[in-house]
Protein backbone atom coordinates (compact mmCIF):
# COMPACT_ATOMS: atom_id res chain seq x y z
CA UNK A 1 0.00 0.00 0.00
CA UNK A 2 2.73 2.45 0.98
CA UNK A 3 4.65 1.63 -2.20
CA UNK A 4 1.48 2.15 -4.26
CA UNK A 5 0.89 5.63 -2.84
CA UNK A 6 4.58 6.54 -3.21
CA UNK A 7 4.64 5.39 -6.84
CA UNK A 8 1.61 7.47 -7.78
CA UNK A 9 3.09 10.59 -6.18
CA UNK A 10 6.55 9.99 -7.67
CA UNK A 11 5.14 9.56 -11.17
CA UNK A 12 3.11 12.74 -10.77
CA UNK A 13 6.31 14.62 -9.87
CA UNK A 14 8.23 13.17 -12.84
CA UNK A 15 5.36 14.01 -15.19
CA UNK A 16 5.21 17.56 -13.86
CA UNK A 17 1.69 17.14 -12.48
CA UNK A 18 2.95 17.73 -8.94
CA UNK A 19 5.73 20.08 -7.90
CA UNK A 20 7.47 20.59 -4.55
CA UNK A 21 5.05 22.38 -2.29
CA UNK A 22 2.03 21.10 -4.22
CA UNK A 23 -1.05 19.99 -2.32
CA UNK A 24 -2.25 16.43 -2.82
CA UNK A 25 -5.89 15.67 -3.63
CA UNK A 26 -8.25 15.32 -0.72
CA UNK A 27 -8.13 12.11 1.30
CA UNK A 28 -11.41 10.94 -0.21
CA UNK A 29 -10.32 11.68 -3.77
CA UNK A 30 -6.88 10.12 -3.32
CA UNK A 31 -8.36 6.98 -1.77
CA UNK A 32 -10.73 6.72 -4.73
CA UNK A 33 -7.91 7.22 -7.23
CA UNK A 34 -5.90 4.41 -5.62
CA UNK A 35 -8.90 2.19 -4.89
CA UNK A 36 -7.94 1.78 -1.23
CA UNK A 37 -9.75 2.43 2.03
CA UNK A 38 -9.26 5.79 3.71
CA UNK A 39 -7.84 3.99 6.75
CA UNK A 40 -5.16 2.30 4.64
CA UNK A 41 -4.43 5.59 2.91
CA UNK A 42 -3.92 7.35 6.26
CA UNK A 43 -1.40 4.67 7.30
CA UNK A 44 0.51 5.11 4.04
CA UNK A 45 0.53 8.90 4.33
CA UNK A 46 1.71 8.69 7.93
CA UNK A 47 4.64 6.55 6.77
CA UNK A 48 5.53 9.00 4.00
CA UNK A 49 5.30 11.85 6.49
CA UNK A 50 7.63 10.02 8.91
CA UNK A 51 10.21 9.57 6.16
CA UNK A 52 10.09 13.30 5.40
CA UNK A 53 8.63 13.01 1.90
CA UNK A 54 5.37 14.82 2.58
CA UNK A 55 4.07 17.36 5.07
CA UNK A 56 0.70 16.85 6.75
CA UNK A 57 -0.98 20.05 7.89
CA UNK A 58 -4.01 19.01 9.90
CA UNK A 59 -7.12 20.81 8.80
CA UNK A 60 -5.32 22.12 5.72
CA UNK A 61 -4.11 19.15 3.67
CA UNK A 62 -1.14 17.06 2.59
CA UNK A 63 1.73 18.68 0.68
CA UNK A 64 4.79 17.49 -1.21
CA UNK A 65 7.85 18.61 0.75
CA UNK A 66 9.16 21.88 -0.68
CA UNK A 67 12.63 20.80 -1.76
CA UNK A 68 14.61 19.78 -4.82
CA UNK A 69 12.38 17.25 -6.67
CA UNK A 70 15.38 14.93 -7.00
CA UNK A 71 15.48 14.56 -3.21
CA UNK A 72 11.82 13.57 -3.18
CA UNK A 73 12.26 10.95 -5.90
CA UNK A 74 15.35 9.53 -4.20
CA UNK A 75 13.48 9.40 -0.92
CA UNK A 76 10.68 7.41 -2.49
CA UNK A 77 13.16 4.98 -4.03
CA UNK A 78 14.95 4.36 -0.74
CA UNK A 79 11.73 3.31 0.97
CA UNK A 80 10.38 0.99 -1.71
CA UNK A 81 10.58 -2.70 -0.89
CA UNK A 82 10.75 -5.17 -3.78
CA UNK A 83 11.19 -8.93 -3.74
CA UNK A 84 14.64 -9.97 -5.01
CA UNK A 85 13.26 -12.88 -7.03
CA UNK A 86 10.77 -10.58 -8.73
CA UNK A 87 13.55 -8.16 -9.72
CA UNK A 88 15.61 -11.00 -11.21
CA UNK A 89 12.63 -12.31 -13.17
CA UNK A 90 11.82 -8.87 -14.54
CA UNK A 91 15.36 -8.39 -15.79
CA UNK A 92 15.25 -11.83 -17.41
CA UNK A 93 12.26 -10.65 -19.42
CA UNK A 94 13.83 -7.27 -20.22
CA UNK A 95 17.07 -8.86 -21.47
CA UNK A 96 15.05 -11.19 -23.67
CA UNK A 97 12.66 -8.63 -25.15
CA UNK A 98 14.46 -5.28 -25.17
CA UNK A 99 17.64 -6.58 -26.80
CA UNK A 100 15.59 -7.95 -29.67
CA UNK A 101 13.60 -4.73 -29.85
CA UNK A 102 16.82 -2.71 -30.20
CA UNK A 103 18.00 -5.01 -33.01
CA UNK A 104 14.65 -4.68 -34.81
CA UNK A 105 14.78 -0.90 -34.44
CA UNK A 106 18.22 -0.78 -36.06
CA UNK A 107 17.21 -3.16 -38.83
CA UNK A 108 13.80 -1.81 -39.82
CA UNK A 109 12.95 1.20 -37.67
CA UNK A 110 11.08 4.20 -39.02
CA UNK A 111 13.70 6.91 -39.77
CA UNK A 112 11.59 9.61 -38.08
CA UNK A 113 11.27 7.63 -34.85
CA UNK A 114 14.97 6.81 -34.86
CA UNK A 115 15.81 10.48 -35.35
CA UNK A 116 13.50 11.39 -32.45
CA UNK A 117 15.25 8.77 -30.31
CA UNK A 118 18.69 10.12 -31.17
CA UNK A 119 17.65 13.74 -30.64
CA UNK A 120 16.14 12.82 -27.26
CA UNK A 121 19.39 11.52 -25.79
CA UNK A 122 21.48 14.28 -27.36
CA UNK A 123 19.10 16.93 -26.03
CA UNK A 124 19.26 15.56 -22.49
CA UNK A 125 23.05 15.25 -22.73
CA UNK A 126 23.25 18.91 -23.73
CA UNK A 127 20.91 20.09 -21.00
CA UNK A 128 22.00 18.03 -18.01
CA UNK A 129 25.08 20.07 -17.06
CA UNK A 130 23.05 23.28 -17.04
CA UNK A 131 20.31 21.97 -14.76
CA UNK A 132 20.96 22.95 -11.14
CA UNK A 133 17.87 21.29 -9.68
CA UNK A 134 15.81 18.41 -11.03
CA UNK A 135 18.57 16.51 -12.87
CA UNK A 136 17.14 13.23 -11.67
CA UNK A 137 13.64 14.21 -12.73
CA UNK A 138 14.89 15.09 -16.21
CA UNK A 139 16.77 11.79 -16.55
CA UNK A 140 13.84 9.72 -15.23
CA UNK A 141 11.48 11.30 -17.75
CA UNK A 142 13.99 10.65 -20.55
CA UNK A 143 14.36 7.02 -19.50
CA UNK A 144 10.68 6.24 -19.96
CA UNK A 145 10.45 7.97 -23.33
CA UNK A 146 13.67 6.29 -24.53
CA UNK A 147 12.44 2.74 -23.98
CA UNK A 148 9.02 3.46 -25.48
CA UNK A 149 10.58 4.97 -28.61
CA UNK A 150 12.73 1.89 -29.16
CA UNK A 151 9.62 -0.28 -28.89
CA UNK A 152 7.86 1.93 -31.44
CA UNK A 153 10.90 1.82 -33.75
CA UNK A 154 10.90 -1.99 -33.57
CA UNK A 155 7.92 -1.98 -35.92
CA UNK A 156 6.04 -4.50 -33.77
CA UNK A 157 2.77 -3.05 -32.50
CA UNK A 158 2.25 -5.90 -30.04
CA UNK A 159 5.62 -5.24 -28.45
CA UNK A 160 4.74 -1.56 -28.02
CA UNK A 161 1.79 -2.62 -25.87
CA UNK A 162 3.93 -5.13 -23.98
CA UNK A 163 6.55 -2.45 -23.31
CA UNK A 164 3.99 -0.02 -21.94
CA UNK A 165 2.66 -2.71 -19.62
CA UNK A 166 6.18 -3.81 -18.70
CA UNK A 167 7.21 -0.30 -17.69
CA UNK A 168 4.29 -0.22 -15.26
CA UNK A 169 5.39 -3.53 -13.73
CA UNK A 170 9.01 -2.34 -13.61
CA UNK A 171 8.24 0.92 -11.85
CA UNK A 172 9.60 -0.13 -8.46
CA UNK A 173 12.84 -1.60 -9.84
CA UNK A 174 13.38 1.44 -12.08
CA UNK A 175 12.71 3.72 -9.12
CA UNK A 176 15.47 2.01 -7.14
CA UNK A 177 18.05 3.18 -9.69
CA UNK A 178 17.25 6.79 -8.74
CA UNK A 179 18.76 6.19 -5.31
CA UNK A 180 22.05 4.81 -6.66
CA UNK A 181 24.62 7.62 -7.01
CA UNK A 182 25.67 8.11 -10.62
CA UNK A 183 23.42 5.36 -12.01
CA UNK A 184 21.10 7.64 -13.98
CA UNK A 185 24.02 9.39 -15.68
CA UNK A 186 25.53 6.00 -16.52
CA UNK A 187 22.18 5.00 -18.01
CA UNK A 188 22.12 8.18 -20.11
CA UNK A 189 25.55 7.31 -21.52
CA UNK A 190 24.30 3.77 -22.21
CA UNK A 191 21.29 5.21 -23.99
CA UNK A 192 23.52 7.36 -26.17
CA UNK A 193 25.45 4.28 -27.30
CA UNK A 194 22.24 2.34 -27.99
CA UNK A 195 20.73 5.23 -29.96
CA UNK A 196 23.94 5.63 -31.93
CA UNK A 197 23.97 1.94 -32.92
CA UNK A 198 20.32 2.12 -33.98
CA UNK A 199 20.89 5.31 -35.97
CA UNK A 200 23.84 3.62 -37.72
CA UNK A 201 21.56 0.69 -38.58
CA UNK A 202 23.77 -1.81 -36.78
CA UNK A 203 21.47 -4.47 -35.22
CA UNK A 204 24.29 -6.44 -33.60
CA UNK A 205 25.78 -3.39 -31.90
CA UNK A 206 22.33 -2.17 -30.81
CA UNK A 207 21.48 -5.54 -29.29
CA UNK A 208 24.86 -5.74 -27.53
CA UNK A 209 24.64 -2.18 -26.19
CA UNK A 210 21.14 -2.82 -24.83
CA UNK A 211 22.29 -6.02 -23.12
CA UNK A 212 25.26 -4.25 -21.53
CA UNK A 213 22.92 -1.51 -20.29
CA UNK A 214 20.43 -3.92 -18.71
CA UNK A 215 23.13 -6.08 -17.15
CA UNK A 216 24.74 -2.98 -15.66
CA UNK A 217 21.50 -1.68 -14.20
CA UNK A 218 20.61 -5.07 -12.72
CA UNK A 219 24.08 -5.43 -11.20
CA UNK A 220 23.89 -1.98 -9.59
CA UNK A 221 20.44 -2.66 -8.13
CA UNK A 222 21.55 -6.00 -6.71
CA UNK A 223 24.79 -4.69 -5.21
CA UNK A 224 23.12 -1.65 -3.62
CA UNK A 225 19.91 -3.21 -2.31
CA UNK A 226 20.36 -6.99 -2.09
CA UNK A 227 24.03 -7.51 -1.20
CA UNK A 228 23.27 -8.97 2.22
Amino acid sequence: MQAQVATVIKNAIINGDLKPGSKLPSERDLAGMLNVSRGSLREALSHLHATGLIIIKHGVGVFIKDTDPDNIITGFAMHLVSDKKRIIELFEIRKLLETQSAAWAARRGDPEIIEELYELVQSVKGRIDNVQYGQLTLLADQDTRFHILIAEASGNSIFVKIMNDLLDVLDESRSKTYAIPGRTLKSLNDHIEIAKAIKERNPESAECAMMEHLVGVEKDIMSNFYSV
